[in-house]
């Protein structure tokens, strides 16, 4: 594990989580740039997911959530066991920004979680926040064990199950 073969393992850190904004940040402009704005049904459930500022959102569907190009954000990845995951999700979610691929597009529980990550965003205060909060949690126990991915499982299927029990 290179991290904790670093000289100094918090200047790794530093550099993981600089990786990780910047990567974050630019997929973020990518979704606005590209992304369409959420669908009036979508918007509902937006709001059930507790975002404020739902007409922000957007959302862009790719074949794959796109791999970082960063050698040194993909190294810190892999030794957390995460870059492995990236390709196999069906979505993700960063800042207003959300990716579906086509298999997440048409499950309404998938966009539910990713919603919840962009409330996540909103009420951290944006993906800086969000990433010094995320990225411990990921190194100490991995994906699903984090507290925010935790959140997002744990609440995605009453904000689908709620919209469809009041249209």
């Amino acid at each position: 594990m290179l991290i904790a073969l670093t000289a100094n393992p918090a200047s790794a850190d530093d550099e993981f989580l600089r990786e990780m904004i910047r990567y974050s940040e630019a997929l973020e402009q990518r979704i606005l740039a590209e992304g369409r704005p959420l669908t009036d049904a979508e918007k509902e459930l937006a709001r059930r997911a507790n975002i404020q500022d739902v007409d922000r959102v957007r959302l862009l569907v790719l074949d794959s959530v796109p791999l970082p190009e960063s050698e040194i954000l993909r190294r810190h990845l892999e030794e957390i066991g995460f870059l492995e995951l990236i390709p196999r999700a069906r979505g993700t979610a960063k800042g207003y920004g959300i990716i579906l691929t086509p298999a997440g597009l048409g499950r309404p529980r998938y966009l539910a979680h990713e919603l919840v990550h962009v409330g996540q965003y909103e009420r951290l205060g944006g993906i800086a926040p969000l990433m010094k909060r995320h990225l411990p949690e990921l190194k100490a126990g991995g994906y699903r064990n984090s507290v925010l991915e935790e959140e997002a499982y744990r609440l995605a299927p009453g904000i689908v199950d709620s919209s469809t029990a009041n249209p």
